[in-house]
């Protein structure tokens, strides 16, 4: 992950997050390159609502 924007609220009622990630993707579509894409933080099982931090817990950068 390189950095983070506020976005789009991704989840349910009562797990969510509004912090979106901009990586490079590992699976590539067609006539696609994969790079600077963005995946919401919802998917980081580890931590809590409208949290994005690295796995060793560090805060990951404002964009």
């Amino acid at each position: 992950m390189y950095c983070e924007v506020w976005g789009e609220r991704v989840g349910t009622a009562t797990q969510f997050n509004h912090w979106w990630l901009r990586t490079d993707l590992d699976t590539v579509y067609a006539g696609k390159n994969g790079r600077n894409a963005y995946v919401s933080a919802y998917y980081l099982s580890r931590w809590g609502n409208d949290e994005a931090r690295d796995n060793n817990g560090a805060v990951i950068p404002d964009c």
